[in-house]
């Protein structure tokens, strides 16, 4: 059963971020939160996801280009502070090894947090 899980999840076009996290299937509970899961969906607050959904503006606030994940987390001069507290050589590291790491997982929390609150002040 897991042999076809695997297999289906592997060659499907959908969730394609999610995959990029979780390649592969278990049954395993896998333990995250809300505000992360906005970062591993790329659903959520993000202008991007938003426009696609709602039509809303897809530019970021910092208006330099539309505001996905990865410009959420690597790019935006807005978060440059936050981004601060994560590794100095930044571009190496994908969204899944940071991630992977507790203290770097805690930072990215508390940013997707203060990134819904923006949101929600917005609305």
């Amino acid at each position: 059963m897991l042999k076809i899980w695997q297999t289906k999840w592997t060659a499907s076009n959908v969730a394609r971020p999610v995959y990029e996290v979780y390649p592969s299937v278990n049954t395993n509970r896998i333990s995250s939160d809300f505000f992360l899961n906005q970062i591993i969906t790329t659903h959520g607050a993000f202008n991007a996801y938003q426009n696609r959904f709602f039509g809303k503006p897809i530019l970021c606030v910092c208006e330099n280009t539309a505001e996905t994940v990865h410009h959420f987390i690597f790019e935006c001069i807005k978060w440059s502070e936050e981004r601060g507290k994560l590794p100095t050589n930044l571009t190496d590291f994908s969204v899944k090894q940071l991630l992977g790491n507790n203290k770097h997982r805690s930072i990215l929390r508390d940013m997707m947090k203060k990134r819904f609150l923006l949101s929600i002040d917005q609305l």
